[in-house]
């Protein structure tokens, strides 16, 4: 753990295990934080907070690009923790975990330099002030890039930090603790704590020295937290569950759109909050879509996620591929087809948390398979009669937070996309950008992550008055 600058061991009575799920192994047990370190936590960000928001926007992103560059130069180290820790292919924790986590601070930091903190409005003026101390808790499936999405957009802003991240995957926060020291982050700005998620958030949600709550995770405990916040009036952001449509139009290619929303629903094990999970495409194109994915699953094949070439490896712990089996048996059993995989280790692997790649095709849109998160390597087909249609459907759960539409054109597919409440949509494979707003509609959550727009998140507004 990391507080007031210094590295310490914890103090308190819980021990968490860190374990390898690819091969069901333990790596190490770690003790916990106790309530008195986590009392000192939240003095230390008090009072670095006050002084870190009187450093200069332009020498806060000059941290930042440090920060980034020392993550840089430990690439292969958090690749190797996230491989390890959480069963992802190598090759895809180098160029998505750890890439996309320094695109991350970069975005963030160059948005930083470009906003003003401070402007006229007739006889006001108007201060954007940092919102003071930012409690962040952070999920296990992008242990670093989920960390940097809420940290550096915070420290951004000019608050300080208490980080929990999840006990599942404490190893990439651990070493970016690490580079936050060699970036030269005064003590203090950032904390790093652990333990059981429950229980500390029971002692910090609601604690009177935290300004902000910032959560990830799922939707149920998304709304716990806010409630519990709602006691002390403290500010709350949610990035929670998805369960989000690709909508390919009657005029979309079909094949490509088939063919990236496969490899998105199952890209980090199905590990992905906006993971493209329900595939809606025109009735009359069922055949065509039945042959094509059979066609293409042999190529997602859960292998050791250590292989060269590997496209999936395990899912993140052994209690995690138990849920998605229960998923998938409890779907079965009320009469959802299968097209491909199942519960049960895929062929060739013996022991560790992999998850056979699974397809429900032409599901009924009510069925729970189609309605609620799997957070695993799980699509639903469902089948629509017009583009009205498709629309109902891609806006029938709960969730709002990802999305993708498949037209002829850009500007179509913009269109459509405009009818779908969702936080982000991609047009015709539109790639991720770093630098855009990050959030959901509905029970998705509320609130947005990633450059000025994750600043803002952090930022309140001080109206003086001539």
């Amino acid at each position: 753990m990391l507080i007031a600058g210094e590295f310490v061991g914890g103090k308190g009575s819980g021990e968490l295990t860190i374990s390898d799920p690819a091969r069901d192994s333990t790596i190490i047990a770690v003790q916990s934080a106790s309530t008195d370190q986590l009392g000192q936590a939240v003095t230390a960000a008090s009072a670095a907070q006050r002084e870190w928001e009187n450093v200069s926007p332009t020498d806060r992103a000059a941290t930042l690009h440090r920060l980034a560059d020392a993550i840089e130069t430990c690439a292969d180290q958090f690749t190797a923790v996230i491989t390890t820790q959480l069963g992802s292919p190598v090759g895809l924790s180098e160029r998505l975990h750890v890439r996309l986590a320094v695109a991350d601070i970069r975005a963030v930091a160059e948005a930083l330099v470009s906003m003003k903190f401070e402007q006229q409005i007739g006889a006001s003026m108007v201060l954007e002030r940092a919102a003071g101390v930012v409690f962040a808790i952070t999920p296990w499936n992008y242990p670093l890039h989920q960390v940097v999405a809420k940290v550096a957009p915070a420290i951004a802003a000019g608050c300080s930090v208490i980080l929990k991240p999840s006990e599942e995957a404490l190893g990439a926060a651990a070493l970016f603790a690490r580079c936050v020291q060699e970036s030269g982050l005064p003590a203090g700005v950032l904390n790093v704590v652990v333990g059981g998620g429950r229980e500390i958030a029971n002692e910090l949600v609601g604690h009177p020295g935290i300004d902000v709550v910032s959560f990830t995770g799922s939707t149920e405990v998304g709304s716990a937290i806010a409630r519990q916040a709602a006691g002390t009036i403290t500010r709350v952001h949610l990035e929670l569950g998805g369960k989000s449509p690709s909508l390919i139009a009657p005029s979309g290619d079909l094949t490509t759109g088939v063919k990236v929303t496969l490899a998105n629903c199952f890209l980090n094990s199905g590990q992905s909050c906006n993971a493209l999970t329900r595939l809606l495409v025109p009735r009359e194109n069922l055949s065509q879509v039945e042959q094509q994915i059979l066609g293409l699953m042999p190529r997602h094949q859960p292998v050791d996620p250590w292989s060269n070439g590997a496209r999936m490896g395990s899912v993140v712990s052994v209690a995690r591929q138990a849920s998605i089996w229960s998923d998938i048996q409890a779907a079965k059993d009320r009469g959802d087809t299968i097209l491909a995989g199942g519960t049960g280790l895929p062929d060739g692997i013996e022991r560790g948390a992999f998850v056979r790649p699974t397809v429900f095709f032409d599901t009924d849109p009510n069925s729970p398979i189609a309605q609620e998160e799997v957070f695993g390597p799980v699509l639903t087909v469902l089948a629509y009669d017009d583009l009205n249609h498709a629309l109902e459907l891609a806006n029938a759960t709960r969730y709002g937070l990802g999305g993708s539409v498949w037209a002829s054109t850009n500007h179509e597919a913009a269109d459509i996309a405009r009818e779908i409440r969702s936080g982000q949509v991609d047009l015709n494979g539109g790639a991720f950008n770093p630098a855009a707003p990050f959030g959901g509609f509905k029970a998705s959550g509320y609130g947005r992550e990633l450059g000025r727009y994750g600043i803002a998140s952090f930022i309140e507004p001080q109206s003086l008055q001539n």
